[in-house]
């Protein structure tokens, strides 16, 4: 667009509150996706192979899919998973109904039916805990992340997004193999509290950022969805580790 049109535009933007700018310009912490492709321009890497953890039904997985060559979608929730194989059905996208963890098997999921199917395998999550939720419970199918990507063959990750209310830490000590051989580049989590709360289990920055430090992950930026102010504050927000040295 030349730029008098561009200024014109924008000029025209700004009186009802809105600026025209370029994606690729915007600065660190806006756009997780953009983020991570300007990062792997700078470190000259490819991103292949991504897995949606608690991939709801789908909308972030088909994003994933503009920059990634295949997603792994993953959700447990047996109402939610058939909306997942809609959203993905045609795509390069494979749905899986099972719970990703720190143990294969089987566990308790604790369903919220609220919002969007907010559910969690942890009975304390910092949602069900903040809101005071009562959940129905039902058995779900159970693996790790190591035990998937040896079962399928999978020797990186590019891109590993967890949201699984609570449970993001457990998923990722399932992972302790891949990470240890640097075999996941990005991680994107979700987070409510720099520390863990005595109530609550889950959502702590401090404690996976500690965990995957150790790994040799840095970090990038966060990311906040919403804020709830009502009584004690309530924040849902992600956080974008990443690892240089991965393969």
């Amino acid at each position: 667009m030349p730029s008098f049109f561009r200024k014109k535009l924008n000029t025209v933007l700004q009186n009802f509150g809105y600026e025209l700018t370029k994606i690729e310009n915007d600065p660190y912490g806006i756009r997780w996706l953009n983020d991570i492709k300007k990062l792997c321009s700078a470190y000259h890497k490819k991103i292949n192979i991504a897995f949606d953890v608690g991939a709801n039904v789908g909308t972030t997985s088909i994003e994933m899919l503009e920059c990634s060559h295949s997603v792994y979608s993953f959700e447990c929730h047996p109402v939610t998973f058939k909306k997942l194989e809609c959203t993905l059905a045609g795509t390069k996208a494979q749905a899986f109904e099972i719970a990703l963890s720190d143990v294969s098997g089987s566990k308790v999921l604790y369903d919220y039916g609220e919002l969007g199917y907010i559910n969690s395998l942890s009975p304390n999550a910092r949602y069900a805990v903040h809101f005071k939720k009562k959940a129905s419970q039902l058995q779900v199918t159970t693996t790790t992340i190591d035990d998937f990507c040896t079962q399928n063959s999978i020797s990186k990750i590019d891109i590993l997004k967890i949201d699984t209310e609570g449970h993001d830490f457990n998923v990722l000590k399932g992972a302790e193999r891949m990470l240890r051989n640097n075999s996941i580049a990005f991680i994107y989590f979700e987070f409510n509290d720099f520390i863990q709360e005595k109530s609550a289990n889950g959502g702590s920055l401090n404690e996976v950022t500690e965990y995957l430090s150790s790994f040799g992950f840095q970090f990038v930026a966060t990311y906040t969805d919403y804020i709830v102010t009502e009584k004690k504050m309530f924040v849902v927000a992600n956080a974008l580790l990443f690892n240089p040295s991965a393969c």
